[in-house]
C-alpha cells in the first residue's frame, strides 16, 4: 500500500517521467532526428527507410510531438508516407501514434503505431515484422514545428 500512494504521489507532483526518475533511471531526452530500416523480409515492400524527428512537449512532462517520413520502394515503386505523431515517455519505452496525414505519394500506404525501447541516449529500438528494427539518433534538438512548442 505505501509503495502505491508513493508512486501515486510521484504521478500528481511531476508525471510518468517523475518515475523514472525517482527510481533511479536516467532521464532520456528524445527531441531530435532518429534514422532507421523497418524492411521485412515476408512482405511485398522491398525496402522502408523511416526518418522521426521528435520534439519534446514543453507543456507536458515525458510527451512529445514531432513527424514520420517513411520512404517505401514496393514493387519497384517509390512511395512515400509522411505523418505526425505524439507520444509520451514512460521510463525507457516511448509510445508514438499517428496523429495526422500529410501527404501520401506513390501508394496505398498508412501510418503504424510504434513502441520503441530505449536502449541508450542516441539509439532505440522498435518491434516491426517479428524483429528488433535500431533506430539512431542524427541529430539532437530540432526547430520547433509549426503547431507544437518545444523546450529550450
Amino acid at each position: 500500500m505505501k509503495r502505491i500512494v508513493i508512486v501515486g504521489a510521484l504521478l500528481a507532483m511531476g508525471g510518468c517521467s517523475a518515475i523514472g526518475s525517482s527510481l533511479g533511471l536516467p532521464d532520456v531526452p528524445m527531441e531530435g532526428t532518429w534514422k532507421g530500416n523497418l524492411d521485412c523480409p515476408t512482405s511485398s515492400v522491398e525496402r522502408q527507410d523511416m526518418t522521426i524527428v521528435l520534439h519534446d512537449d514543453s507543456t507536458r512532462q515525458g510527451f512529445m510531438y514531432g513527424t514520420v517520413e517513411n520512404n517505401v520502394v514496393s514493387g519497384g515503386r517509390k512511395g512515400l508516407l509522411r505523418y505526425n505523431v505524439a507520444g509520451s515517455q514512460l521510463f525507457r519505452d516511448i509510445k508514438l501514434e499517428p496523429k495526422g496525414q500529410v501527404l501520401v505519394w506513390g501508394g496505398n500506404f498508412y501510418a503504424n503505431n510504434f513502441v520503441a525501447k530505449i536502449t541508450d541516449e542516441n539509439s532505440m529500438v522498435i518491434q516491426f515484422c517479428g524483429q528488433n528494427k535500431t533506430f539512431t539518433r542524427v541529430t539532437n534538438r530540432q526547430p520547433a514545428a509549426a503547431g507544437g512548442t518545444a523546450s529550450r
